[in-house]
């Protein structure tokens, strides 16, 4: 009985022991992400910004983000009535100035004019912000026509990246810059329905990806630029609905689907512009997105089982 009551003892001392442990090791966590985001606000404090697709949603709300930072910050956007409300609205948060370029991006010469204009505005530049883009189809089969789509997308969803990180790149280096990309999981991962999309998701995550590491092997200071990809999952805008919309579900499991899986974009933004500040490589805005990593990392083929399925099953149906 008294081996038997020490023992229990024993077990009962390596459990507290191991509950100590997790316990600090989270609150280590903790204290230490909470004082890197400090550090990465310090960063970002009074910076001379260029926040692209900024007339409405994620854009926008990066913008305030940066506002409340007493940011410099250039908006550019298509909606001119989209980035007088984003620029009233900086101001109001705290912005130490605010700048309008209405732009159509997606050539070199659209790059070379904005980034241009943005460095006569600002005396420089510190952090660019890629996060326009062009989504031509949305839940549509590739067809012979679809080609047409693709260079559009390619322009502006890759190409005008690469352009304007070119043509900022001169101001970026000179202290110590940021590079934040949006791109999103459909450049991780293979989905369809959104072929030209994806494809140019795919190259921007390539192109940044190759691109650190030229940067990291750079010794002209170029190596003190930081880039960090941000991949949101759904968010809570007018796309996002439009998508839900096509799939004619019923409002119940729409409800469903937009308070499990839709994020915030207010909250995203708020991530984005913190991590960016911690100079981190990628960045997942939600926990989800890191377990659809996951699961195709695991099962790459997920989906065209999924698909085939569905396929068999709906057929089974008709008939």
């Amino acid at each position: 009985m008294q081996g038997s009551a020490t023992q229990n003892q024993l077990d009962n001392l390596v459990h507290y022991k191991f509950g100590l442990l997790a316990f600090s090791a989270i609150l280590f966590y903790i204290i230490y992400h909470r004082v890197s985001e400090l550090a990465g606000a310090k960063k970002i404090r009074r910076k001379r910004v260029l926040v692209t697709g900024a007339s409405k949603g994620l854009g926008q709300q990066i913008a305030y983000e940066f506002a409340k930072h007493n940011c410099s910050i250039v908006l550019n956007g298509r909606n001119i009535k989209g980035l007088e409300k984003t620029a009233n609205q900086c101001i109001e948060l705290g912005a130490a100035c605010i700048y309008i370029i209405p732009l159509q991006l997606g050539s070199k010469q659209s790059a070379e004019e904005l980034i241009a204009e943005t460095v006569g505005k600002l005396s420089g530049l510190d952090i660019l912000c890629l996060n326009h883009a062009c989504v031509s189809c949305v839940l549509e089969s590739w067809t012979e026509n679809s080609s047409n789509q693709l260079s559009w997308e390619m322009e502006v969803n890759f190409l005008s990246f690469a352009y304007l990180t070119t043509l900022a790149t001169p101001y970026l280096k000179m202290d110590s810059g940021m590079i934040i990309v949006i791109s999103c999981l459909f450049g991780v991962i293979d989905v369809p329905a959104v072929t030209s999309f994806s494809a140019s998701k795919h190259a921007v995550e390539a192109f940044f990806k190759s691109l650190r590491f030229d940067y990291n092997n750079n010794k002209d200071g170029l190596r003190n630029i930081s880039i960090t990809i941000h991949r949101p999952f759904l968010l809570d805008t007018d796309r996002t609905r439009t998508m839900l919309d096509k799939f004619n579900l019923s409002n119940k499991f729409k409800f469903l689907i937009w308070n499990l899986f839709v994020s915030s974009t207010k909250d995203c933004a708020k991530s984005i512009v913190r991590s960016s500040g911690m100079n981190e490589d990628s960045y997942y805005s939600w926990m989800v997105s890191k377990l659809v990593i996951a699961i195709f990392s695991l099962c790459p083929n997920i989906l065209a089982y999924t698909q085939t399925t569905y396929n068999v099953i709906k057929s089974k149906q008709q008939q």
